[in-house]
C-alpha cells in the first residue's frame, strides 16, 4: 500500500509503522526462548508471531482482535491470517484479554517493566537535583 493511499483514507488503514509516535528503537528479545517456544509451530506461524511481537511492542500495547486490519498489517489475506491466528492461539502463545485484545503475557510482563522504568526515569528527571559537590 502506498503512503499517498494511506493518507487518503485516514489513521484507520496505517500500519503501526506509519501511525506510532513512539521512539523505542529496541525491546529485549530472548531468541533461545522464542526458538525453544516456537519449534512445533509451522514456519507461517512462527513469522507471523515473530511481527505480531514487534507490533505490540511498537505499539507498546496488545493488539486489536481485527481480522481486517490484522491481514492488512500482515500482509497476508483473511484466510490465511485466521488460519495463522488459530495456530497461535491452540498453541497459547496469543489470547484474548478482558480487554478483547490480543494479548501476549510475556510481551504484556516487559510492557509494564519498561513503562514502569520509563514512569521511574521521568520521575527523576522532574525531581529537584542536589549539588554533587555537597556532602
Amino acid at each position: 500500500m502506498t503512503d499517498e493511499l494511506v493518507q487518503e483514507n485516514g489513521d484507520e488503514n496505517k500500519t503501526p509503522e506509519q501511525k506510532s509516535t513512539r521512539n523505542d528503537p529496541w525491546y529485549k528479545r530472548y531468541p533461545t526462548d522464542y526458538r525453544r517456544g516456537t519449534r512445533r509451530l509451522s514456519l507461517a506461524a512462527r513469522g507471523a508471531y515473530s511481527d505480531l511481537l514487534d507490533l505490540m511492542f511498537i505499539e507498546n500495547s496488545p493488539l486489536a482482535d481485527d481480522d481486517k486490519w490484522m491481514a492488512f498489517t500482515l500482509h497476508v489475506t483473511c484466510r490465511q491470517w485466521r488460519k495463522v491466528r488459530e495456530e497461535l492461539f491452540a498453541a497459547g502463545k496469543l489470547h484474548i484479554g478482558v480487554d478483547g485484545m490480543i494479548h501476549n503475557d510475556r510481551a504484556d510482563k516487559e510492557l509494564a517493566e519498561r513503562e514502569a522504568l520509563r514512569a521511574l526515569r521521568s520521575a527523576a528527571a522532574r525531581s529537584p537535583r542536589r549539588d554533587r559537590t555537597e556532602t
